[in-house]
């Protein structure tokens, strides 16, 4: 399963990927597909839980909006925490503004969307998850 973190004027971005990605048969954990779930747990603690022990990767759409949003950041921190008990390669940045985010190397292997398509981007996902 992957985890979007994103800022909610990149939604629009966001469904695009998640739609190819469920469409091609990939699961991702997307706050609008799962709202049943979420309903009445406390945000965090769920949250928290699906970062450290469900989610495969997390991938962390950058934008203008993304530092400005305190959800946002307290994402970017569970997943922080999380990559210690996953992967080296767990937190996945795409770039759709190029934006300093604290806390994340500039010297991380990104996707940029300026240059490339959703398509594109899903489809080195796909190409992520199947290689491990």
């Amino acid at each position: 399963m992957l985890r979007f973190s994103f800022a909610g004027e990149d939604r629009a971005i966001v469904e695009e990927v998640k739609d190819i990605l469920n469409s091609s048969g990939y699961t991702v954990f997307y706050d609008f597909d799962v709202q049943h779930q979420l309903w009445g747990t406390d945000l965090r603690m769920k949250l928290a839980d699906v970062y450290a022990n469900d989610a495969q990767y997390m991938v962390i759409f950058l934008s203008n909006h993304y530092p400005e949003k305190d959800w946002t950041n307290f994402e970017l921190e569970i997943g922080k925490e999380a990559r210690g008990k996953r992967t080296d390669t767990y937190l996945l940045p795409v770039v759709i503004d190029q934006v300093p985010i604290v806390g994340l190397s500039s010297n991380v292997g990104h996707i940029d969307l300026r240059r490339c398509t959703t398509e594109d981007l899903a489809k080195s996902l796909i190409e992520k998850i199947e290689q491990g």
